[in-house]
């Protein structure tokens, strides 16, 4: 499933100025980089990697970090706490057995699917709250929100086309505000 936000150009608030949009691009045309003015006190780093492709994948913390090693058993009580019992004996009955708790293709899925930097990106900037609706404004960029790209794939996450799309992400987020700032790895 792939679904995309906008940022809309316009004079209320909640829009992105058209004066704003004006200087991102030029900034991008004459540097390179995306125009993104710094957060005082951010808190948190949303990073944007340009290794896909020409696009810019989103994620909250390191793009490469590697599930953690853990049996069945310690993802079954992590994931599921007071149903880790339940989910285990259901298991059994279905073929997975004590020997064969210690697998690790169960982990991979439940952590790309819910605690990679990725997916925490993801529902991140999907919890945000959109642009009011109603309001009629011309689209300056926008953010692709993949999950899942194709059956029996478990990834979430989210990319930016260009160097102005992190600009404008970057204002939103400061519109807002939240503690986040965009960084370019």
């Amino acid at each position: 499933m792939i679904s995309r936000r906008h940022f809309l150009t316009g004079a209320l608030s909640s829009l992105i100025p058209v004066d704003f949009l004006e200087k991102a691009a030029a900034f991008v045309e004459k540097t390179g980089e995306p125009f993104l003015i710094p957060r005082r006190r951010a808190a948190r780093q949303l990073f944007a990697s340009s290794d896909f492709g020409g696009h810019y994948l989103l994620s909250m913390g390191d793009l490469w970090e590697q599930p953690p090693q853990m049996t069945y058993r310690e993802v079954a009580e992590r994931c599921l706490h007071e149903d880790s019992q339940w989910w285990l004996r259901d298991n059994e009955e279905l073929g997975l057995f004590p020997d064969d708790l210690d697998d690790f293709d169960v982990v991979v899925s439940h952590w790309c699917r819910e605690d990679s930097p990725n997916a925490k990106a993801y529902r991140l900037l999907a919890d945000l709250p959109p642009t009011p609706g109603g309001i009629k404004g011309q689209i300056a960029g926008e953010l692709t929100f993949v999950d899942g790209p194709c059956p029996g794939k478990d990834y979430p996450g989210v990319e930016a086309e260009s160097l102005v799309n992190l600009s404008l992400l970057q204002h939103r987020l400061t519109q807002l505000p939240t503690d986040i700032e965009v960084r370019i790895l």
